[in-house]
């Protein structure tokens, strides 16, 4: 084999590598965290101010995790007026579950985790208590 036909092989072996290599990087899905993040980031001083109106309460809200459960449980003297709680699969974004929270003047609330699939979740709990917002965030296996 002559050099230049060696060439023309290296040549035609690059572009192929390439070929593929785009190929396949564009049949990746690609999940963002949300659909409107700019918009989110905007506004993302109130979240800066719910979390640091979480870290002057004497007590937070407990994330007690059991197997096939998971509930969370407050302070007996700042039970929430509303709020909501959200799980989050960074992994696949079909899997996320948003509840709207409610006590009914119960100090825990207990979520059935077997509905939810293996792997790694994160949970954010918003909630309002005298007026004023809060949030914490724990994440956790299932």
């Amino acid at each position: 084999m002559s050099w230049g036909t060696k060439t023309v092989l290296i040549i035609v072996i690059f572009i192929a590598g390439m070929m593929s290599l785009v190929f396949i990087s564009m049949s990746q899905k690609i999940d963002l965290v949300t659909e409107n993040y700019y918009e989110k980031d905007l506004v993302y001083q109130n979240e800066i101010d719910k979390i640091n109106n979480t870290s002057e309460l004497s007590e937070n809200p407990e994330f007690i995790k059991s197997p096939g459960t998971l509930r969370i449980e407050f302070p007996a003297n700042s039970i929430p007026d509303s709020g909501r709680v959200i799980f989050y699969k960074p992994s696949d974004d079909k899997q996320d579950k948003t509840f709207d929270l409610i006590t009914d003047g119960n100090k825990s609330i207990e979520f059935n985790l077997n509905e939810y699939s293996n792997g790694f979740w994160r949970i954010k709990l918003y909630w309002s208590y005298n007026g004023q917002d809060f949030k914490i965030e724990d994440s956790f296996f299932n």
